[in-house]
Order: C-alpha cells, then sequence, then structure tokens
C-alpha cells in the first residue's frame, strides 16, 4: 500500500472541481448555492407578483393593452396582500387573480407564475 501523496494542483485543482478547500462539500455555500430562506406565504405570493409584473413588463409576446390591464390587477393584488391578516377581503383577493389568470393564461411561464401563487394564496 503506497502513502498518499498531497495532490500535484493544489487549491487550483480544488477550483477547478468547485471545491473549495477547507470547506467539507455538501456545503451549500461552498457548491456556490444558497441557504433556504424560511418565507411566509404573503411574502411568496408578493415575490411573484413582482416576478410576474417583470416578465409582463419585458416580454415581446404580450399585446400593450393586456400588459395595461394586467399591471393595475397585479397593483391591486399586492394591496389587497399588504392587509392585515384579519382585514383581508378573501373573496377580492380569489376575484383579482381568477381575472389575472384569465387574461394572461395563454402566456406559459406567467400561467406558471400565477399557478404557483395560487399555493401561497389566503383560503
Amino acid at each position: 500500500m503506497s502513502a498518499r501523496r498531497p495532490s500535484e494542483h493544489g487549491a487550483a485543482g480544488a477550483a477547478r472541481t468547485g471545491a473549495t478547500p477547507g470547506v467539507p462539500r455538501g456545503n451549500p455555500q461552498a457548491e456556490g448555492g444558497r441557504v433556504s430562506v424560511e418565507r411566509s406565504d404573503e411574502d411568496m405570493v408578493l415575490k411573484l407578483i413582482e416576478r410576474s409584473r417583470l416578465l409582463i413588463a419585458l416580454s415581446d409576446e404580450i399585446p400593450t393593452e393586456t400588459k395595461l390591464q394586467t399591471q393595475p390587477l397585479l397593483k391591486q393584488l399586492e394591496q389587497l396582500m399588504a392587509e392585515g391578516d384579519g382585514d383581508r377581503d378573501l373573496g377580492r383577493i380569489s376575484g383579482t387573480h381568477a381575472l389575472l389568470v384569465r387574461e394572461l393564461r395563454e402566456f406559459a411561464d406567467l400561467d406558471a407564475l400565477l399557478g404557483a401563487m395560487e399555493t401561497f394564496l389566503p383560503r
């Protein structure tokens, strides 16, 4: 049995393989990953609203008329979600979301975002 020799590549070899010298594998920060953060359902909805707003603004596929109709609906949904838990109008939240789905269902990315958003909406 031969003794183990140190790697000829040292830290450069570690960089090439994506490993950080001295940090064990499986550490999300060492592998370029992110540590997950707990988010409330409200935070998730607000994040999905923001992503939807950005996607609508940047998309060349969405007609201007649809953009002008849906941006205020996203703003309304955002305001409804910002109200306190006891003051939320669940019917208006659900109705506003349904309008957005109806207007944007033909755009796959937005349909997916709105589907994910439904998971986190208050009931």
